[in-house]
This record gives structure tokens, C-alpha cells and sequence, in this order.
């Protein structure tokens, strides 16, 4: 049989533009934007757009304004927090299972180290343009790739959906030189634990990486709510 791919539906390709104008700060957090504005913006009707914007709500990244529109939403100390916990509890799980199975799936464990090194060379590249959305694009190649090679489809899809929420304070860290090679660095140290440290190495290596950035997130975070407490409990 022939595979023909569906072309996606308007309210696809509207969402589609849309994640990346938020997830890439090109839409401002805080102002409001209509469903009109959207659609005369890409020439559409309004319909695929208040389907997308419904879905885009349902995912945590925007908050509507009846008959008005929407805003970009800000992330909260709260769930930052929370992501955090959720992110320590899969990539750490995940690690520690693909040390284990190290033997058992060598195969696996080889395109894993393959694509952690890729992206840290990714990394690099951008750390050297001082780009920081190539710098990110990089980071979640990374992590992503240590979920994903865990095997478990609901790690993947659970993990993807929190992680968009912190990208819009995230690109504000990486705005810092010294983050992006203090980040860069920690991700080698990773790589190393992962292919010659033990399970319980490998696991303590990730959680202070993730709790490195959930401080710096945190401060972020004053940018936009001035008077926040940048507490890491």
C-alpha cells in the first residue's frame, strides 16, 4: 500500500504558528491578542484559530479572555517548581534505567551516547554565535533524547508538553554567556557519568543539573514578576 500523508487541517497549521510565535517570545507575554488579529495575520478565518487558541489553553501556554481574546501566560513560581520535581523524577528514572540495561541493550545505549554528543556539538556551535534559541533547540535535543531512549511513550508525551511551559523564562537565562557554557559544561559532565559512572552517579550528575537551572529559572522569573521570591523549595 501506498503511505500518502495527510496535509495538516488549517487549525493545525494555526497552532503550529502559534506554539512557535509564543515558545519563541515573537508574541509578548502579558498583551492581548485577538482571534481576529490572528486571522487577519495569516489569512484565515477565525474558526481554526479559536480551536487552536483552545487548544494552546488546554496545554497551559495562554490564558483566554472571553469574547476578547487571549494572553500569553507567564509561568508561575508554583509550576515551575512542579515541572521541576516531574522533570528530576523521568530524566533521573531514565537514566538510571538505561545504565542498567547498558548490556542487555547495547545497541540503544550507543545511539544514546551518539545523540547526547551531537547535541552537546549543537551546543557548542551556538555557545560560540551566542545563540541562545540554537543553544535551547540543543538542550532539548539533549534531554529529550535520554527520555526518549528510556522507551516509555508516556515519559515522552508527558515530558514535552511540561517542558514547553518553561521555554518563554528559559531564553531569558540563556541570554547570559556565562550560562550558556556553565550549561554546556554540565551536560558533559552527564555524558561522562552516563557512560563510565555507576546508576546512583549518573543520577546525581542530572538532578543538579536540573536544579542549577530551576534556581537561575527562578530569578528569571523577577524579570517579569518584580517582588517574587526565588525560593527553590
Amino acid at each position: 500500500m501506498v503511505n500518502i500523508k495527510k496535509a495538516p487541517s488549517l487549525k493545525e497549521q494555526v497552532y503550529d504558528y502559534l506554539r512557535e510565535a509564543i515558545l519563541n517570545t515573537d508574541l509578548e507575554i502579558g498583551k492581548l491578542y485577538s482571534d481576529q488579529w490572528v486571522a487577519n495575520n495569516i489569512g484565515v478565518s477565525r474558526t481554526p484559530v479559536r480551536e487552536a487558541v483552545l487548544q494552546l489553553q488546554h496545554e497551559g501556554l495562554i490564558d483566554v479572555v472571553p469574547y476578547r481574546g487571549f494572553i500569553i501566560k507567564m509561568i508561575s513560581k508554583k509550576e515551575i517548581i512542579d515541572i521541576f520535581q516531574l522533570r528530576e523524577a523521568i530524566e533521573g528514572f531514565s537514566i538510571r534505567q538505561l545504565i542498567i540495561s547498558k548490556k542487555s541493550s547495547p545497541g540503544n545505549f550507543a545511539d544514546l551516547l551518539h545523540e547526547l554528543k551531537k547535541a552537546i556539538k549543537y551546543q557548542e556551535i551556538a555557545n560560540q554565535k551566542e545563540d541562545s534559541k540554537d543553544f535551547w533547540n540543543a538542550d532539548r535535543l539533549f534531554h529529550e533524547s535520554i527520555v526518549k531512549h528510556c522507551g516509555n511513550k508516556c515519559f515522552n508525551d508527558i515530558y514535552r508538553s511540561h517542558r514547553d511551559k518553561i521555554q518563554l523564562i528559559a531564553l531569558e537565562t540563556l541570554k547570559d554567556k556565562n550560562r550558556l557554557y556553565s550549561a554546556l559544561s554540565e551536560h558533559r559532565v552527564i555524558v561522562e557519568a552516563i557512560e563510565k559512572g555507576t546508576e546512583l552517579e549518573a543520577y546525581e550528575k542530572i538532578a543538579l543539573h536540573l536544579h542549577s537551572t530551576k534556581s537561575l529559572i527562578m530569578k528569571a522569573l523577577e524579570k517579569y514578576n518584580p517582588g517574587t521570591e526565588a525560593s527553590n523549595n
